[in-house]
């Protein structure tokens, strides 16, 4: 199992949607349970996920897709991702942006 921080899925960390990501569930889930431990433990799981956010590393949350440009279809970039997306596609291939 690789444990790491989401670059895509993150609200304030990227922990819960990277433990997520590594243990197949759902990161919603994560975060609930996120919310109800750091009562019950006094706090002391804010200083668990500050340590996760700083020790742990960043994956790849989705694996890019490999793209061939032909010499006719130079593309554009997307104005989201900043990535080169092909002229003739609609949606971006790397983060879904509408073009």
């Amino acid at each position: 199992m690789d444990i790491h921080k989401s670059k895509k899925n993150k609200i304030v960390g990227g922990v819960c949607g990277g433990l997520a990501e590594s243990m197949g569930v759902s990161p919603t889930l994560l975060r609930i349970l996120t919310i109800i431990f750091v009562p019950c433990t006094l706090g002391t799981f804010v200083l668990v996920y500050l340590a996760l956010c700083l020790f742990l590393p960043t994956g790849d949350s989705v694996d890019e897709p490999k793209m061939n440009f032909s010499s006719n279809s130079i593309g554009e970039f997307c104005s989201h991702c900043g990535k080169r997306i092909p002229s003739e596609a609609k949606v971006c291939p790397f983060c879904g942006n509408k073009r």
